[in-house]
């Protein structure tokens, strides 16, 4: 499970994202991990880790790009649910991702969603994480 979700888009970054750099011109990488990055499901503890880390990679590799002034984007994809061959009662066509990843690419959008999919989920969680900073005690 690693060995593919994870370790994949890492060997990705270190194959592709020299090249680009050593072009010297725009570019940009697209990461594609999964909704369970952002709304983790029981009993499937080792796929959310790895897509919890292609996120976390995807924004450190934003981050470090940004730091050192280069010209080459970063932003990870959240499949939802996509129809394709493999997934005939998908909600959301190929088409329709493939404009999403394009518009992220031209107007550097860090984070791609593909559909509402889990939409009250992930802003429920999302909001639950933000509220625990009020929960500090100093």
């Amino acid at each position: 499970m690693l060995d593919v979700n994870l370790w994949g888009v890492i060997h990705g970054v270190r194959a592709f994202v020299p090249r680009i750099l050593a072009t010297g011109q725009q570019g940009h990488v697209v990461n594609v991990a999964s909704m369970a990055a952002v709304h983790p499901h029981a009993r499937l503890g080792p796929y959310t880790v790895a897509k919890h880390g292609v996120l976390g990679l995807s924004d450190v590799l934003r981050d470090d790009l940004a730091a050192e002034g280069s010209s080459v984007g970063v932003s990870v994809v959240f499949p939802g649910r996509i129809r394709t061959g493999m997934n005939p009662i998908g909600s959301v066509g190929p088409a329709t991702v493939a404009r999403n990843v394009m518009d992220a690419i031209e107007r550097g959008r860090p984070y791609v969603f593909t559909d509402d999919h889990s939409e009250d989920a992930v802003q429920t969680r999302l909001q639950a994480i933000i509220a625990a900073r009020d929960d500090v005690i100093s």
